[in-house]
């Protein structure tokens, strides 16, 4: 009788890759999207977790060790094979940066697996929509990496690139592409590396799964294959020589994802599973999705998987010498503007063997700049997102805290060990979007959010696993009831610590929102909620000026930034004007988005449309500086990280073509360095006590 086991690990929303590595008792696995190593000790039942730092890789796919190296390991990220580096049981809270071996022009590398001979196979996958699921074009392959770090393609026109498996006699290579629901056969060389005579050897449709897709495999000692059943909450043996199914083991996760033996026997089947587009019905009804699971009983038992032996040193010297010659042919420049004079000087470095020059160029017009830069912009968070927004610094947990608003997501990523962790908000009577979350000062785990038309509170502690799912705590308010296409936007607290959040109509058409039906609110500390400003199209980005008396607002449709002034004692704001207008200054197609202010008094604006964030003086009502960002829908931004000099920009996938999609991590979150300016700490919402006792009952 089969025994279904969940391992002591977080729940993942794409778990992949399960390898067992016998010598230490030990298995290894990767987390995909949080591009992690997760490793389980059986024995000791410890769990140990790195991240790995590739801002280019939108996630991780497979994790080999490499033969007579323990500490050495080949990884999958993106369109990238590289090697990782680790001591045997140790956790690093910095992300790792491993170093890249191989890259592929298909759009990424997914799973992956080593032959009797120590060559590695490894196939790749099509891009993933809006929805994350798959194109279904046939624009990946299977490729070979030999033991003299040879890459060969294999087999093309794949779609998903997955499971793999060999006979006993090493004369039959098993494989998946999980879009036609098919496992083929090839013949297989052994000495050669080579494959023939392809041929279907199990349908998943002719044998009634055609609602399930084939995902990761493995072979037993009978000859049998054991293949992973995405969407059918299920693995399968599979007896290939008949084209038979034989058997069915149910696992308590709808998405499974790979399976390989391990054990000291080698009989216990372990699983991985993902909760990736579930939805919240399905999450409840699968409350350990996203596992991974032991299967034992089954009376069967698998062969040890094999580890690359290939020259991984000979490719890494030949690397650092084709680094070293791109080095010296490099020119860095950094710069700076001298206002006296407006001459721009630029210093460039040289590699060591030439003298390090300067040069100066008198320019006719050059905004003045004080401090020396270099702007850097990396992603730090996969692309996909359908609308992020709402960046909050969280600096007691070191955490950027951010939201998806259509798939109503909390997003909490710590920036040092790369955790990402994920809070799905179930439904609640006014809308199923969450368009904020803002800490609740003093009160542990709790935050204020917007979800659809309500201000409620929901709670999320640190120990929930990765990809949870919570009920709000309470409803707070509930607004608009008249108008149900509304729902919450924007919201930031006041230095009071007051919440200002906004609302906003219906998208009428493309760039169009039903006009002047939002408001915008101010919910104080006692919990009373008061309109502060009505007939709002799109109520977006606020900031307050450093001496308290001014309060800057953003309704996008507007296209400008308007300003009030402002009354630190109660909140009050009066006397709106427009502070800065987008199309009287050139930004003709950019729609003003989420802001926020730096310690020197200016504000950043996100630009939603144009690709861009800039920066404005509200005292002089100019533009002093844009800094271009790899996605075009950029949604809104805040300051962060250490001494807050690092500004988070969040981006929108929605609205974008395939095309686009494919050009640009759109959806994807961005850490800005280098601005030479550092922002003001976010107040969290001061709530008092005895309304919230109240409130909670």
């Amino acid at each position: 009788m089969a025994k279904v086991t969940q391992l002591p690990l977080p729940a993942m929303k794409l778990g992949e890759g399960p390898f067992w590595l016998s010598e230490q008792d030990t298995l290894l696995l990767v987390d995909v999207f949080a591009k992690g190593l997760r490793t389980y000790h059986v024995t000791s039942g410890k769990m140990e977790s790195v991240f790995f730092d590739d801002p280019d890789a939108h996630r991780a796919s497979l994790v080999v060790p490499i033969e007579d190296k323990p500490d050495q390991y080949l990884i999958g990220l993106g369109t990238s094979l590289s090697l990782l580096s680790l001591p045997t049981g140790t956790t690093r809270r910095e992300p790792i940066k491993p170093q890249i071996l191989q890259k592929t022009q298909d759009p990424h590398f997914n799973d992956g697996k080593v032959d009797s001979k120590g060559r590695l196979w490894v196939g790749t996958m099509t891009y993933l929509d809006e929805t994350e699921t798959p194109a279904g074009h046939e624009d990946s392959s299977l490729y070979k990496l030999d033991l003299d770090m040879t890459f060969t393609k294999m087999v093309d026109k794949v779609t998903i690139s997955n499971g793999m498996a060999w006979s006993a006699d090493n004369k039959t290579f098993y494989y998946v592409d999980s879009k036609p629901g098919l496992i083929y056969g090839f013949d297989f060389d052994e000495e050669a590396g080579t494959l023939t005579n392809k041929r279907v050897v199990f349908n998943y449709e002719k044998a009634g799964l055609a609602d399930q897709v084939p995902d990761g495999m493995t072979i037993d000692t009978d000859g049998n294959l054991w293949a992973a059943c995405f969407g059918g909450a299920q693995v399968i043996q599979v007896d290939p020589r008949a084209g038979k199914l034989l058997r069915q083991v149910a696992v308590p996760s709808p998405h499974v994802t790979s399976v390989c033996f391990g054990g000291p026997d080698l009989d216990t089947l372990f699983v991985t599973t993902g909760t990736l587009r579930l939805t919240p019905e399905q999450l409840k009804q699968y409350p350990q999705a996203g596992g991974t699971f032991s299967i034992t009983g089954l009376g069967v038992k698998g062969y040890p998987s094999n580890k690359f032996r290939g020259d991984v040193g000979k490719l890494l010297a030949s690397k650092n010498k084709e680094r070293e010659r791109e080095r010296e042919m490099t020119l860095r420049y950094s710069y700076r503007y001298c206002p006296p004079s407006h001459t721009l000087f630029i210093s460039l470095s040289l590699p060591a063997s030439t003298h390090p020059l300067s040069h100066s160029l008198t320019l006719s017009k050059a905004a003045p700049v004080s401090t020396k830069m270099v702007v850097e912009v990396k992603q730090i968070a996969p692309a996909g997102l359908q609308i992020g927004e709402g960046p909050h610094w969280e600096a007691s947990r070191g955490c950027l805290l951010f939201v998806d608003i259509l798939n109503a997501e909390i997003h909490r990523l710590y920036t040092r060990t790369g955790r990402h962790q994920v809070l799905r908000v179930a439904p609640g009577p006014s809308g199923d979007t969450v368009s904020f979350a803002i800490p609740v000062e003093g009160q542990g785990d709790l935050y204020v959010i917007g979800q659809g038309r309500s201000l409620s509170l929901v709670e999320w502690p640190e120990s929930d696993p990765d990809l949870h799912i919570r009920e709000v705590k309470v409803t707070l308010h509930t607004v608009e009831g008249q108008k149900s296409g509304n729902r919450f936007n924007d919201a930031k607290c006041d230095p009071e610590g007051r919440l200002f959040a906004g609302t906003m109509g219906q998208q009428s058409g493309p760039g169009e929102w039903e006009r002047d039906l939002g408001n915008l609110y101010r919910l104080d500390p006692d919990l009373t909620l008061t309109r502060s400003v009505d007939k709002i199209t799109l109520s977006n980005g606020l900031a307050w000026s450093s001496d308290h008396k001014t309060f800057y607002y953003i309704d996008s449709m507007d296209f400008a930034v308007d300003a009030f002034d402002y009354s630190k004692e109660t909140g009050i704001i009066t006397n709106r004007r427009t502070l800065f207008d987008f199309k009287k200054n050139g930004l003709l197609k950019e729609i003003p988005d989420g802001m926020c202010m730096d310690s020197n008094g200016d504000l950043w604006v996100a630009c939603f449309n144009g690709g861009k964030v800039i920066k404005v003086n509200p005292r002089t009502k100019t533009l002093i500086q844009e800094v271009k960002l790899p996605a075009t829908n950029i949604t809104s931004v805040c300051f962060g990280g250490q001494d807050y000099a690092t500004l988070y920009v969040t981006s929108a996938s929605t609205g974008l073509t395939q095309d686009d999609l494919k050009k640009q991590p759109a959806g994807g979150t961005f850490a800005v360095t280098g601005l030479g300016v550092t922002g003001l700490p976010p107040t969290a919402y001061r709530v008092k006590n005895e309304a919230l006792k109240v409130k909670l009952g």
